[in-house]
């Protein structure tokens, strides 16, 4: 069975949807951005989406799973033939999807129910994203992990490490007491390292492999922490913290109304505030 993937957006979008690697039998190819290749096994065939119009151009697929709302993305579906399509593609110019991606499409930003309809179900979501994405393909999610490329590496014991970058989409993720944590994570005896931007992800990989323990918002260090079985305390302030699966190994810190809040598109500090730093480093304290 000949299999194509379409999936190129954020890097932990990526991560988060191996777990599909588990399942899926035949020669798989994964259509995404250049800076993800290296994150995914070597059994798959990665296609840099700069050049996927060319390398796809009329070949048949048994199944495409296209699970990307872009036009770019999803307009790649037009360039072969399938037996099976689950997932988005581009019809009369806008962006659609099938029936079978129902679930997860109806509570985003090409929801055909629309904007109101969308944001009630994304707020009464109690489904992870695995849940939705197996379901798509009529399976069942079962705590399948993800399976990424994950270099050689040693855990240090004393290690902490901190990832206070969050992107730029959704600036309100960017939680602003870390600094203040990681001094009282240093006066209690741990080595703390603030994570930077690494040349090759697998260096970044390898920063959060060996870390004893990962404090994040919701990003791509989250994923990679799931991968690597790192321990993670992470902070939702206005994305939905029911959407990440923890495999028993994130405690998710967030406040009671966090749903009230949900992607809001320009920053907002009292949002933010609602997360002490006594909060987080007591819930470390407790939990550790």
């Amino acid at each position: 069975m000949n299999i194509l993937i379409i999936k190129t957006g954020a890097s932990g979008d990526v991560v988060r949807t191996t777990c599909l690697l588990t399942k899926l039998k035949g020669n798989i190819w994964w259509v995404t951005k250049k800076e993800n290749i290296p994150l995914l096994p070597s059994f798959v065939n990665v296609i840099d989406i700069k050049y996927a119009t060319v390398e796809i151009k009329n070949s048949h697929f048994d199944v495409v799973l296209s699970l990307d709302d872009e036009p770019n993305s999803a307009t790649l579906v037009n360039h072969v033939s399938y037996d099976i399509l689950i997932g988005s593609y581009v019809s009369n110019g806008k962006v659609k999807y099938t029936d079978s991606c129902s679930s997860w499409f109806d509570m985003g930003l090409i929801s055909r129910l629309g904007i109101e309809k969308s944001n009630y179900l994304k707020k009464t979501n109690t489904h992870c994203y695995q849940y939705h994405l197996f379901r798509s393909l009529g399976l069942k999610f079962d705590g399948e992990e993800y399976q990424i490329t994950i270099p050689r590496h040693k855990k240090v014991n004393n290690l902490i490490s901190i990832e206070t970058r969050c992107g730029e989409r959704w600036p309100t993720k960017q939680w602003n007491k870390f600094d203040e944590l990681a001094i009282r994570l240093k006066n209690d005896g741990y080595e703390v390292r603030f994570l930077h931007q690494r040349e090759n992800m697998l260096d970044y990989v390898k920063d959060i492999a060996e870390s004893r323990y990962l404090f994040c918002g919701d990003s791509l260090s989250l994923h990679l922490a799931l991968a690597t079985k790192t321990k993670t305390f992470a902070i939702f302030t206005c994305t939905p913290p029911n959407e990440i699966y923890d495999y028993g190994l994130v405690e998710k810190i967030f406040s009671s109304d966090i749903y009230d809040y949900l992607y809001i598109k320009e920053y907002c500090a009292d949002v933010v505030n609602k997360i002490t730093c006594d909060h987080v480093y007591d819930k470390f304290k407790t939990i550790k």
